[in-house]
């Protein structure tokens, strides 16, 4: 599969657009956001579009702090 910041266009789209249904219909389901996430500006871009959560994958290996600079 794709996956990275060549995904987090389309990423942060598709939680707009789950986001604004979850609102819409009155759901109640968690919105977890992920795909390109390398700065703690990329996971803020992720919680403003809706996410409840950011999933990091290739920054937590290469940056352990990651989650403490956010």
């Amino acid at each position: 599969g794709v996956c990275g910041a060549v995904m987090k266009d389309i990423a942060l789209e598709e939680i707009q657009w789950a986001a604004e249904i979850r609102a819409k219909e009155g759901l109640k389901y968690e919105i977890l956001g992920g795909g390109g996430v390398i700065t703690p500006k990329d996971a803020k871009e992720f919680l403003d579009a809706g996410a409840d959560a950011v999933q990091v994958a290739t920054i937590a290996l290469t940056n352990p702090l990651f989650a403490y600079e956010y």
